[in-house]
């Protein structure tokens, strides 16, 4: 125990070695990220602008890695991995000891926190057909019931609550091996509603501010676009409609912008898009790779994962500036998976 005490010390005396002059426009926020430095993935935060990393858990078989969700209150859910099994965790407000919410001999992990934070969607394999079966399930919040949400052989991922709490959006895998964005009831297990061709694969559903719609990538004739569809509508518009792979979609906190990665000549960018399709620019033009974006939550910055510096870190710049981006995080190990609160 006291040598694992040591090591945590040590890892926070290395996160906060060296100060950051923050750029005078940088928004109030505070980034939260996954970092393998000092070893397995743990949770890593900073204050925007003038904090210093901090690293906010200890596992030491690793946690974050298949997702991180945040309550209206702060509280943090994440999946982890404990004694060999990834389990959900929740950390309360003001840190302290993680508490562990299922317990189940399979996998447990993905969470997605609904709008009134009483409830978390998750993605199991307690129930799977076979090893590589996956099902959503929920839970309260404070722990509970474990509810199962989908039932079918074929894996469901990516859930994601609409604003108004009455619907999830989620990944399924059809009998085709397709992938296919549909919605599910929240309040009734079973309902279903797919909204992107079954003969094409889609994913990486995210709902636009007011829940009238759901933006995620589709692909057609090969090339990964992103899309927008009107919910319950179903009309669907082409966003960005290029000759390139976009992917990972990020919408602003005003639902008017699109920020993506780009894949184009033979390099990942982060680019912005009108919710419309109007209209797109490239916010980054770097030979390596800019991924992962996120926005800050008054919308004036944007925040990625770069790997111009030779491992991935954490860069920031304003959205619309011509100025370098800027580089928060800089240390050994890769830091992915930033999210903005």
């Amino acid at each position: 125990m006291l040598v694992a005490i040591i090591i945590a010390i040590s890892i926070l005396l290395i996160g906060c070695g060296s100060e950051l002059e923050w750029p005078e426009n940088c928004p109030e926020c505070t980034l939260y990220w996954v970092s393998y430095r000092g070893g397995p993935p743990n949770i890593w935060a900073i204050d925007v602008p003038g904090g210093e990393p901090v690293q906010v858990t200890f596992f030491e078989e690793g946690c974050g890695r298949w997702g991180i969700d945040f309550a209206p209150d702060g509280r943090m859910f994440f999946g982890a991995k404990d004694n060999g099994q990834w389990e959900l965790f929740r950390l309360d407000i003001g840190g302290g000891t993680p508490v562990m919410l299922t317990d189940s001999p399979q996998y447990d992990g993905d969470p997605a926190v609904s709008p009134d934070g009483e409830r978390v969607c998750f993605m199991t394999k307690r129930w799977g057909f076979t090893y590589y079966d996956r099902e959503l399930a929920t839970i309260p919040c404070g722990g509970g019931e474990v509810i199962r949400m989908t039932d079918w052989q074929g894996s469901d991922d990516s859930p994601r609550w609409s604003s108004d709490g009455e619907s999830i959006a989620f990944v399924k895998v059809n009998s085709q091996g397709r992938f296919v964005v549909m919605t599910l009831d929240s309040d009734n297990p079973g309902s279903f509603q797919a909204w992107t061709p079954e003969t094409e694969d889609a994913y990486s559903p995210v709902w636009t501010p007011d829940g009238g719609a759901i933006v995620c990538v589709i692909t057609v004739n090969g090339v990964r676009d992103i899309w927008k569809i009107e919910i319950p509508g179903g009309a669907t518009t082409n966003l960005t409609n290029t000759t390139f792979s976009d992917e990972k979609p990020a919408i602003s906190p005003d639902g008017s912008r699109v920020a993506h990665q780009a894949y184009h000549d033979g390099q990942w960018d982060i680019a912005i898009t009108d919710i419309d399709g109007s209209s797109s620019f490239f916010l980054t033009n770097n030979s390596t790779e800019d991924i992962s974006a996120c926005w800050s939550p008054d919308g004036s910055w944007l925040f990625w994962v770069s790997l111009r510096d030779g491992d991935r870190e954490i860069y920031g710049c304003p959205v619309g500036s011509s100025s370098e981006p800027f580089r928060i995080t800089d240390f050994p190990g890769d830091d992915i998976r930033v999210m903005c609160r």
